[in-house]
């Protein structure tokens, strides 16, 4: 199925067909972004800041996406989204805002509404260089290592974004929603696969222009923020699953 940027599916492999847009093409060439890339559009959630918040279980890494919908009642009696909090203020888990999934996913990770916890550190962009499975290297955001839950070589259960470089990692599940699924599916990463933690460098992003911005990756790891009429400009072809069922 062929779309432009603005009506791809988030976390499906988009290959650029073409781009109508001369300005545009050369400064996506700079970048190393060309036809017959294979791309993905980020869900704007995901590309919100990371936190990491320490609480009775231990030290828990949330995803933007998630911390934005958990809501913390703080020791000055303020209620607001964990993302809008700043290092070393605390206080307990007031609600949670969202359905099922996010209530399984904060299950997993061992937080509960009324928990205290104070928060630790607010995360950059960063990409986490991934081994997989000893033979294959991929770049995975903060966000991304957060959702994927799996046992170290000592046996105990951690987040994949606490994991240390150079241990062995063994995927158990990926929480979040179907947005977090699809993109693990694209890095062909499931339950069993062993990851070895590489090294976390800076997430390399680029920002053409100022506004509401549709966010473009690669498996590299290149977040580009575009602007309305720029994605209109970049055409995508994709696999459009619900008819390749129907055949």
């Amino acid at each position: 199925m062929f779309t432009n940027f603005i009506h791809a599916p988030h976390g499906e492999m988009l290959s650029i067909e073409r781009i109508n847009n001369e300005q545009l093409e050369k400064e996506l060439f700079r970048m190393g972004v060309t036809t017959q890339n294979i791309v993905y559009r980020m869900n704007a959630e995901l590309d919100m800041h990371t936190v990491k918040i320490r609480h009775k279980g231990g030290d828990t890494v949330l995803s933007g996406g998630m911390g934005g919908k958990v809501l913390g009642h703080l020791e000055d009696n303020r209620i607001i989204p964990l993302t809008d909090m700043k290092v070393g203020e605390k206080g307990h888990i007031e609600t949670v805002e969202g359905g099922k999934e996010l209530h399984a996913a904060m299950k997993s990770l061992g937080l509960e509404e009324g928990q205290e916890f104070e928060m630790i550190r607010i995360l950059p962009p960063m990409e986490y260089i991934t081994l997989v499975n000893k033979n294959r290297r991929e770049r995975l955001s903060e966000g991304m290592a957060a959702k994927i839950l799996g046992k170290l070589e000592n046996g105990e259960t951690v987040q994949f974004a606490n994991s240390s470089a150079g241990s062995n990692f063994v995927v158990e599940k990926v929480i979040g929603g179907e947005n977090a699924q699809k993109i693990m599916q694209a890095f062909n990463i499931k339950q069993g696969d062993i990851l070895t933690l590489e090294s976390v460098e800076n997430a390399p992003s680029y920002r053409l222009g100022q506004g509401d911005h549709f966010i473009l990756t690669n498996k590299e790891g290149l977040r580009v923020y575009l602007k309305k009429d720029q994605a209109e400009a970049i055409i995508v072809s994709y696999a459009d699953t619900q008819e390749e069922l129907a055949e």
